[in-house]
C-alpha cells in the first residue's frame, strides 16, 4: 500500500523541520492510511534526520543524515540524495512544478524550487535476478528459508542451504513461475505427524529460528485462512499450530502459467495474491518485483534495501499484463462458473445415491485427494507406551477412512463409502461456507492430480 503526504515548503531558504509539522500541514493523505497497522504520524514528522538547504545554492545541512549530489540527467537535474534511517519514501510528481525522482528504502531525493514536497512511502521494489543469491544469503542469516524447486517436472518445497549458493544454474526463477508445490503449505504449520504430549513431561525444545517461505501461491494462502479459523482462533486454539504460524513469514509468488488442473477462479480466487502474505513476488523483466503487504513484510524488504530498486511503471505494467493473461488462461480452462447457490445445491444432493455412485465409480479409496488437500484439518490422536511413561501423537486423518466417524460402542453413521464420499463435498462446499463465509477449497487441483481414478471435482460440482 502506498501513502501520499504533502508538506508545504513555501519556497523558504530552509525546509520546515519535522518537529514543526502539524497534521493540518498535510494537503492529502490516502484514505485508510492512518488506520493501517504500523502507520503513524510520528514516523513522518519526528527525528533530526532532515535535509535543510542554505541560502547559497548547493549548500546543505543534513542533521544526522547524509546528503550527497547525484549525477544529473533529465530526471535528476539539480537533485541531491538524502539518506533517511526510518521507512521508505519516494518523491512523486503531483504538479507541473515537481520533478519525478525515485527513492528506495532509506533514501529519497530533493530538488529546488518546489511549493510543496510530496513524499510517498514505497512498497514496490525490484530485485535483479542476478543478485538473487546475495539476497538469499542475507535471508539465510535471519531465517530458515524454503523455496520451490522443480524435480521430475513437479514443483516441490526445498529447504535452501548455504551449499545451494554459487550454483551455475538458476533453479529458483523457473520454479517461481510454475504452479504451486505438490506439498501443501499447511504441512509447515500443521504437521502430518507430531508428538503433542508426553508423560512424564519432556523439556520444551529450544525456540526455533524464524522461517520464510518463498514462492507460495494464492491457492496456498486460502488454506492458511481456513486453518487460522479452525486451529488458530476461537475459545480453543492449537498452540502447536499457532507457534509455527507465528514464526513463519510468506512471500507469495504470482502464478503466470496456470495448468489444466487449476480452478481457483471458480471459487473466487485469482492466480496472484492480494492479501494473506507478507510480501508478493512477480517475475518480470529478469527481476523479482516485490511488494510489501504487511508491516513485517515492509521490514523484511527494508532490511535488504541496498539490493533493491524502486519498481518502474513499465515493470508494474508488465506485472499487470502477466496477471491479466493468467486470469484469461484460467477462464479458458474453466469457462463455466459453478452454481450460484453451491452450498444449497450440495445439501440438496446429499442423499442422492445415484448421483454420488456415478461420480465415485472410479475411486479406489487411496485417500490421495485428502492427504494432498491443503485445507483438510482433521486429525487423530493416539497414545503409545514408552519406557517409564507414554507419549501422545497427532496424525492427519481422512474422512474417507472407514472408521473415521465410528464412535464408542462401534456405531458408525457413515459406514458406507458413498456417505463418506458425499460428506467431503458437504464439508468443503456447504457446511464450511455456511459457518465461516468462504469455501474450504482453494481450487489448487492437487486432488485431481493425486487421484488414481481421475475424479475431477469440477465435474462433480458442475452437475449439482
Amino acid at each position: 500500500m502506498t501513502h501520499h503526504c504533502a508538506l508545504p515548503c513555501h519556497l523558504s531558504p530552509t525546509l520546515t523541520t519535522p518537529s514543526h509539522l502539524r497534521r493540518a500541514d498535510c494537503a492529502a493523505v490516502t484514505r485508510g492510511a492512518e488506520d493501517e497497522p504500523g502507520f503513524s504520524w510520528s514516523e513522518w514528522t519526528t527525528g533530526p534526520q532532515w535535509l535543510r538547504r542554505s541560502q547559497a545554492r548547493g549548500g546543505r545541512e543534513s542533521g544526522n543524515g547524509a546528503a550527497s549530489p547525484i549525477p544529473s540527467n533529465d530526471m535528476t537535474a539539480g537533485a541531491w540524495r538524502f539518506s533517511f534511517p526510518r521507512s521508505s519514501f519516494r518523491v512523486h510528481r503531483q504538479s507541473s512544478l515537481a520533478v519525478v525522482l525515485f527513492g528506495y528504502p532509506g533514501n529519497f531525493f530533493l530538488t529546488f524550487g518546489w511549493p510543496s514536497l510530496f513524499f510517498v512511502r514505497v512498497s514496490r521494489f525490484t530485485l535483479p535476478v542476478r543478485t538473487r543469491e546475495q539476497w538469499l544469503s542475507r535471508l539465510l542469516e535471519r531465517f530458515v528459508v524454503y523455496v520451490p524447486s522443480v524435480k521430475q517436472d513437479r514443483v516441490h518445497w526445498h529447504r535452501f542451504a548455504p551449499t545451494d549458493l554459487g550454483q551455475k544454474d538458476d533453479t529458483l526463477t523457473p520454479a517461481l513461475v510454475r504452479i504451486r508445490a505438490a506439498e501443501p503449505v499447511k504441512s509447515f504449520m500443521f504437521q502430518p505427524r507430531q508428538q503433542v504430549a508426553a508423560m512424564p513431561a519432556e523439556e520444551k525444545p529450544a525456540e526455533e529460528k524464524p522461517r520464510l517461505l518463498i514462492g507460495a501461491k494464492s491457492c496456498d494462502l486460502v488454506p492458511l485462512k481456513v486453518h487460522d479459523r479452525i486451529l488458530g482462533e476461537g475459545q480453543f486454539t492449537d498452540p502447536f499450530y499457532n507457534a509455527q504460524r507465528r514464526r513463519t513469514m510468506v512471500i507469495a509468488a504470482d502464478c503466470p502459467t496456470p495448468e489444466e488442473s487449476c480452478f481457483c477462479n471458480l471459487l473466487g480466487g485469482q492466480p496472484f495474491a492480494r492479501d494473506g502474505a507478507d510480501v508478493t513476488l512477480a517475475v518480470v523483466d529478469n527481476c523479482y518485483l516485490l511488494e510489501s503487504q504487511t508491516p513485517e513484510g515492509e521490514e523484511l524488504l527494508n532490511a535488504d534495501s541496498s539490493l533493491l530498486q524502486p519498481a518502474t511503471e513499465a515493470q508494474l505494467t508488465a506485472r499487470e499484463n502477466s496477471r491479466k493473461a493468467a486470469v484469461e488462461a484460467l477462464t479458458r480452462t474453466n469457462p463455466k462458473p459453478l452454481p450460484n447457490e453451491l452450498p444449497r445445491a450440495v445439501a440438496a444432493k446429499l442423499h442422492d445415491e445415484t448421483f454420488w455412485s456415478r461420480h465415485a465409480a472410479t475411486c479406489v479409496e487411496c485417500y490421495g485427494c485428502l492427504m494432498g488437500c491443503p485445507t483438510c484439518y482433521c486429525f487423530l490422536l493416539y497414545d503409545k507406551a514408552k519406557e517409564n511413561g507414554l507419549e501422545r501423537t497427532r496424525v492427519w486423518d481422512a474422512c474417507y477412512e472407514a472408521a473415521y466417524a465410528r464412535v464408542g460402542g462401534g456405531a458408525n453413521p457413515r459406514a458406507e463409502f458413498l456417505l463418506r464420499f458425499a460428506n467431503r463435498f458437504d464439508c468443503k462446499f456447504s457446511q464450511f461456507k455456511n459457518d465461516h463465509g468462504f469455501y474450504s477449497c482453494s481450487g489448487c487441483g492437487r486432488c485431481f492430480q493425486a487421484c488414481m481414478g481421475k475424479i475431477d471435482i469440477r465435474k462433480v460440482l458442475a452437475e449439482l
